[in-house]
């Protein structure tokens, strides 16, 4: 019984309040931490997830189908290389750029004043070949025959068309206008390209033959009219003169082809006469009468060849006349002095000729020339005093006699009158070339 007892006061000596007390808070520590660990644990694992989840949702899935058999390389596309935004041009390109075109300016400005240099000679050109024919220079000139020479020579010489003036300057604007709009531009590096300097070259040259023509005819006038300013005046004007001149050097012609053409008339008539001579020969020496038939028939065969060969001698001498003709009226009617004369009938307008001197005047519903067979047929060009009414018509201002064609003064004196006899049959000349030339309407 006392070792019993003696075990219980030991056993409850050990598990006191106090040592139950320890235990409870010591055991509430250790669940607190254990708490405490696992839900740090909980936090982090839950933070990994989310970064591990960010990961891969930037990351670009791959989604192509590794092939089972391997890939042939020469079958793979290239990669594509990246874009690269585009650079603008530096300054020195600009700069480059800019004083080409400054040099192209300059080059065209340039040639600018040789066009403008070119015009002027052109003008003073064409002023004293319009006041040369009429005025006192010209008589001086009409004067002396070398002199008259000279200036046939001059005005008859082949030269640029002095039009082409117009489209130059048009050319030398488009340049200029396309060199303001590149200079322009502050961002600009292109320079004048090849095609648009070959074409300012040759502008540049073109304008300078054509100043060089055109200069160099003028001085040559110029010094025709010093040379004869102190010749005495003629009577003729110079126009007058070239008209004498043509007429002469014309009759020259005729006379030369006359003298052709009787040549060739005798030698055909020696022929004929030899052949005949020839014949007579044969039938004089021949013994029987079939060589005496043989030697007619020769001479009537020589006869007739010679024949042949005379009006084939003829026939183009005919021809040779008639073609230095058509091509002396051809040159005549593209005189420009010559069709000035009959700006009548040439220059387009609206008042026709179509009814007989003093109807009423037709009009045209648009301008025309005027028809030469109306001036025909309506007795317009019956005699001088008819033609020189039409030629003559001055200006109206009533609607149904409104004349818009220009006129020639009306003749007053005898000398005029002989005068506008001439301008008649010269008219009745030209006028079939002219409508070839459809400067007149059939």
């Amino acid at each position: 019984m006392s070792t019993g007892s003696a075990n219980s006061s030991d056993n409850n000596r050990w598990f006191t309040p106090t040592l139950r007390i320890a235990l409870l808070v010591w055991g509430i520590v250790c669940i607190g931490a254990y708490g405490l660990y696992v839900f740090t644990n909980a936090d982090s694992s839950n933070e990994q997830a989310a970064a591990t989840s960010e990961t891969l949702a930037s990351t670009p899935v791959d989604l192509t189908l590794t092939p089972a058999y391997p890939v042939d390389p020469l079958r793979a596309l290239p990669e594509t290389p990246p874009t690269l935004p585009p650079q603008g041009p530096s300054p020195q390109e600009i700069a480059l750029a800019k004083g080409r075109w400054l040099e192209f300016k300059r080059r065209s400005e340039s040639t600018r004043k040789r066009l403008d240099s070119a015009v002027e000679d052109i003008r003073k050109w064409s002023t004293l070949m319009e006041e040369l024919p009429g005025n006192e220079a010209g008589r001086r000139i009409a004067g002396s025959a070398s002199h008259v020479d000279q200036f046939l020579a001059l005005r008859e010489k082949p030269r640029p068309d002095a039009e082409q003036i117009e489209g130059l300057r048009d050319s030398l604007d488009l340049h200029q206008e396309t060199t303001e709009n590149y200079l322009g531009q502050s961002e600009n590096f292109s320079a004048p390209d090849e095609a648009l300097t070959q074409d300012l070259d040759r502008q540049l040259n073109e304008t300078e033959a054509l100043a060089l023509e055109y200069r160099r005819d003028r001085q040559a006038l110029e010094a025709l009219v010093s040379a004869t300013s102190a010749l005495p005046v003629a009577e003729q004007t110079l126009e007058q003169a070239v008209q004498v001149k043509a007429s002469e050097e014309a009759n020259r012609y005729r006379t030369q082809l006359a003298a052709a053409k009787a040549t060739a008339t005798e030698e055909a008539l020696q022929k004929i006469q030899q052949a005949e001579q020839a014949a007579i020969r044969l039938k004089t020496e021949a013994e029987a009468e079939q060589i005496s038939r043989v030697g007619v028939e020769t001479a009537k065969r020589l006869r007739t060849e010679t024949e042949l060969h005379v009006q084939q001698m003829l026939a183009e001498a005919k021809e040779r006349e008639r073609e230095e003709e058509a091509s002396r009226l051809r040159n005549l009617a593209e005189d420009p002095n010559v069709q000035k004369k009959y700006s009548a009938f040439l220059q387009q307008g609206y008042v026709q000729f179509s009814f007989p001197p003093g109807f009423m005047e037709h009009r045209s519903e648009r301008p025309l020339t005027v028809s030469f067979n109306d001036l025909i047929g309506k007795g317009w060009l019956k005699d001088s005093e008819t033609f020189a009414r039409a030629i003559s018509r001055r200006p109206n201002t009533e609607y149904r006699a409104f004349n818009d064609r220009p006129t020639h003064p009306y003749p007053r004196s005898d000398a005029e009158w002989k005068e506008m006899e001439r301008l008649l049959e010269e008219f009745k000349m030209l006028a079939p070339v002219w409508v070839k030339m459809e400067l007149l309407r059939p």
